[in-house]
């Protein structure tokens, strides 16, 4: 059982509310009913449907006790919710989690082996989910609310926590699954004045501004990264530093370290374990054949 004190934290938007948002916020408080769950309910251009979608939305949130939420009239950058969650939270660690993820009893367990172990880290090799503690915030500082949008933010704090000696570490986590990437009705997609701008492009212009990067020289002594596909060295484009967008006194809350209620574990719980534990191995075998036939086809000599 985890010593840590946690809680979950979800951003999300109105196109999401009903496909994704409800169902998530009523699993996880059977799940998770001695934890706080911290939503961000993020804003959008349009008035009326924000006001409609804001009056179900809190209605629906009213119901269960250790739901706390804050609301949005216009949208906000990706980097700013992310902060209101960990700002929020009573708890010495925040978890959060995409709005548009399944999330199984298995879950909790998996996640509570090892949370305790590490200040820091992503769940699943991805940014999507992660866990976060506010004495990560002291010491790498909160995410860039000057990034506008969405993308992005978690490549500038992977940057910042590498500058700060601070190690990110990945947990692997059975008993979630990611239903969808689809992020249209979101006003983080794109400028309404321009609809195909690609949703990520504004992020990417201010990161551009803030970071020089390059591919790995060794001969070079510059700070390292690893991305997805080759390592980096990187460089604040300017003296500049990250602001400090909200004194660290926010972060000094009492923390509650409330104790799952141990229920017993039936048939179908094993049976999730079983069904999760064989669909991870099927979806890496297949990320594996994909990776494996991208490199023959770049290795074939092109016909003239």
């Amino acid at each position: 059982m985890a010593k840590s004190t946690y809680s979950i934290g979800i951003v999300t938007y109105h196109a999401r509310f009903e496909s994704y948002f409800m169902p998530l916020v009523q699993n996880l408080s059977r799940i998770f009913p001695d934890k706080e769950i911290l939503c961000v309910i993020n804003g959008h251009s349009d008035k009326t449907l924000q006001i409609k979608y804001l009056d179900k939305a809190t209605r629906f949130m009213r119901k269960f006790p250790n739901v706390r939420y804050l609301t949005y009239d216009i949208g906000q950058s990706l980097s700013k919710c992310w902060n209101q969650l960990i700002i929020l939270s009573h708890s010495e660690k925040t978890v959060i989690l995409g709005d548009d993820v399944y999330i199984s009893d298995l879950f909790r367990e998996q996640l509570e082996k090892g949370i305790d172990g590490y200040e820091f880290f992503t769940i699943n090799r991805s940014f999507a989910h992660f866990v976060i503690s506010k004495n990560t915030i002291r010491k790498v500082g909160w995410f860039d609310e000057r990034l506008p949008r969405i993308g992005w933010e978690d490549t500038d704090y992977q940057f910042r926590m590498i500058m700060a000696g601070v190690s990110m570490e990945n947990l692997k986590v059975l008993g979630s699954l990611n239903l969808t990437t689809d992020t249209e009705g979101s006003d983080w997609v794109n400028d309404p004045s321009r609809p195909k701008t690609k949703y990520t492009l504004a992020n990417e212009a201010f990161f551009k501004t803030k970071w020089i990067t390059k591919y790995y020289n060794p001969e070079v002594k510059e700070f390292k990264f690893k991305g997805t596909d080759d390592y980096h060295t990187f460089s604040p484009a300017t003296e500049e530093k990250t602001p400090i967008f909200y004194d660290f006194s926010v972060l000094d809350t009492d923390f509650e370290n409330k104790q799952f209620s141990g229920q017993k574990m039936g048939l179908k719980y094993y049976f999730i374990k079983a069904a999760f534990a064989a669909s991870d191995k099927i979806i890496t075998f297949l990320r594996k054949t994909k990776r494996f036939l991208k490199k023959i086809r770049e290795a074939k000599t092109p016909i003239n």
